[in-house]
């Protein structure tokens, strides 16, 4: 996978935005497969019936992301390895940049699934543009990109949600109202866009909205500082000191199809 020079691949997970810390319900868990079934690129039929879902799924991402050049071109041109997973504790989903892979939860149902699909495949646009932070940065530095990068990725996949209801296709969008503790920024999107008929706005409120909620920024700051640390304490080097580049938010706010929208966090990043 390939990445700006100027930045270096993230060395965790960046977990999905959707339910980032925590367990999915126990019960759904007690018949699931303890290990993962994946598919890899050009995920065509698999004899597997997990890995047929996994097919049919792509299949159906393409169709939601066929307006999309950014999330057909993340996928087409780093083919991630898709795999369904079962840990009865962990995400709902996540994009490990190490191993070049997105994780699904099976305990999701089908139309949940494609949601976390788009929102990890955005993180992987965002890899493959190179707005990652690097380690160089200070710890809330790099909380503070985090924050930005899970906003603008739940704020595509509302968007990409919004425009398949629009459509016609309603399964997706009642999938994000569905997520606990997210349900607000996809609302907040359908708000605006139905205030000031601009995509480019509904996606700046979502970006917005997502820094609403204390449980939000708590949880991904204990995150990402907690991997920041674990990260320097095993390569023994010293904490970073550099701030975000001045251009960060505008080279991170693109709207799936290309064009930018204006996204900022609100005065003092939205740290606790």
């Amino acid at each position: 996978m390939r990445a700006a020079a100027h930045t270096a691949r993230l060395a965790a997970r960046i977990l999905c935005g959707l339910l980032p810390l925590v367990a999915v319900p126990g019960p759904v868990l007690a018949d699931l497969h303890p290990d993962p079934v994946c598919v890899t690129a050009p995920y065509a039929a698999a004899g597997d019936p997990s890995g047929a879902r996994l097919v049919a799924l792509v299949e159906r991402l393409r169709v939601h992301a066929a307006a999309y050049p950014s999330l057909l071109r993340a996928l087409d041109l780093h083919e991630p390895l898709i795999c369904l997973e079962s840990r009865s504790v962990g995400p709902r989903g996540y994009f490990d940049v190490g191993t070049n892979m997105i994780a699904l939860h099976d305990g999701l149902a089908e139309a949940q699934k494609l949601a976390v699909l788009i929102h990890e495949l955005r993180h992987l646009d965002q890899v493959g543009r190179g707005v990652c932070p690097s380690d160089s940065l200070a710890m809330e530095e790099v909380a503070r990109a985090t924050f930005a990068m899970e906003a603008d990725a739940v704020a595509v996949t509302a968007h990409v949600a919004y425009e398949a209801m629009e459509a016609g296709d309603s399964a997706l969008w009642e999938a994000l109202a569905q997520f606990e503790n997210y349900a607000d920024i996809p609302a907040s999107y359908a708000a605006e866009r139905a205030a000031s008929g601009s995509a480019s706005r509904a996606m700046g409120a979502a970006f917005g909205q997502w820094y609403a909620s204390d449980w939000r920024r708590d949880s991904y700051y204990v995150s990402t500082c907690s991997a920041y640390l674990d990260r320097v304490d095993e390569t023994h080097r010293l904490p970073g000191y550099d701030l975000l580049v001045g251009d960060f938010y505008d080279q991170l706010c693109v709207m799936p199809d290309g064009t930018g929208y204006t996204c900022r966090a609100p005065e003092g990043d939205g740290r606790p």
